[in-house]
């Protein structure tokens, strides 16, 4: 809820809603470096598995393929996380001015 200050006549937010958005961008940020490290470990495994295949006599050309496969969502979910990020800038900005 907005409300207009005396002083200068300027719309100011009440006190819970900077708190709630105060709460919100640790708690935000949180969730991102947890998912960005997810993501690192899912690759991780990846190559793991990768190396694994190969032992198990599996042809190279085979095992580059499949983890190209596996890779193509981890590249995008780490897409959707960074344009999530720049939205979240975005709206910090905003919300500063």
């Amino acid at each position: 809820m907005w409300e207009i200050t005396q002083e200068n006549n300027l719309p100011r937010k009440h006190k819970y809603e900077a708190h709630q958005m105060s709460t919100q961008k640790p708690n935000s940020k949180l969730s991102q470096k947890i998912i960005t490290l997810l993501l690192i470990v899912k690759l991780m495994l990846i190559g793991a598995q990768a190396d694994k295949r190969i032992q198990q006599g599996d042809a190279p050309i085979e095992v580059l393929i499949w983890m190209i496969n596996q890779c193509i969502p981890v590249l995008q979910q780490a897409g959707k996380l960074g344009d999530q990020q720049k939205q979240d800038n975005q709206k910090n900005l905003k919300a500063k001015k």
